[in-house]
């Protein structure tokens, strides 16, 4: 989108503002009136904008959010109880998309326009809150879920637990393993993850957590 520009996501509608958030204008014609959790724009193509609602699956623009069409085929399990948190897209491919629901990860390889279901290995998982892509190496993935860290090195299609010395922790501090974000960024070659209130590392491998920063101010 042009300079300038901002999205706002309220409650039901979708805003955007063209002047830096001088004015704003009600731009969700074509979707229905279901909660917009999610937003994710093409970094190729800035004029098209996925949607991802709670309780109505998936929506796309065209025209950088002034006309909607719903994205469902494969989405059947989305239904009106679930929440789409994120979408994110492949790095070295703008037609394949990844969304993270609280039924779990779906792929799509057409640009959104039919998704399938990515959860082989995630044994007793439905919430997904989070994905990660590595994007000096986009087959690996992370994700962050009801239960704690997956990790795939396939592009979602099979996932693996990557929770070695993140539940013993969390578990000793009295929570649960829900992982609410898996930002990755280069440290040492090792990916971070960050938890809202503690903090962990990945080690080189990407498949063993080790707890680090506790002199750092953690707020409630």
């Amino acid at each position: 989108m042009r300079p300038g520009t901002a999205l706002f996501l309220p409650n039901d509608y979708i805003y955007k503002s063209r002047d830096e958030g001088t004015t704003w204008e009600k731009i969700s014609g074509g979707m229905s009136h279901s909660r917009v959790i999610a937003l994710a724009i093409d970094p190729r193509f800035p004029a098209t904008i996925y949607a991802g609602t709670k309780g109505d699956a998936i929506y796309k623009s065209y025209d950088g959010g002034h006309r909607w069409v719903a994205q469902k085929n494969g989405l059947d399990d989305v239904t009106v109880t679930s929440v789409v948190n994120q979408i994110l897209f492949d790095p070295n491919d703008g037609n394949r998309l990844f969304a993270a629901t609280t039924m779990g990860v779906f792929a799509s390889d057409d640009g959104g326009d039919t998704w399938k279901k990515r959860m082989a290995g995630m044994t007793d998982i439905l919430m997904v809150v989070t994905l990660a892509i590595n994007p000096q190496r986009p087959d690996v993935m992370y994700a962050g879920t009801s239960g704690g860290v997956f990790k795939s090195t396939d592009r979602a299609k099979t996932w693996a637990k990557a929770n070695q010395g993140l539940v013993s922790a969390l578990a000793a501090s009295g929570r649960h393993a829900e992982a609410r974000e898996v930002p990755l960024a280069t440290l040492r070659q090792s990916p971070a993850l960050a938890e809202p209130r503690s903090h962990f590392r990945f080690n080189a491998a990407g498949d063993a957590i080790n707890k680090f920063g506790a002199t750092l101010k953690v707020w409630a």
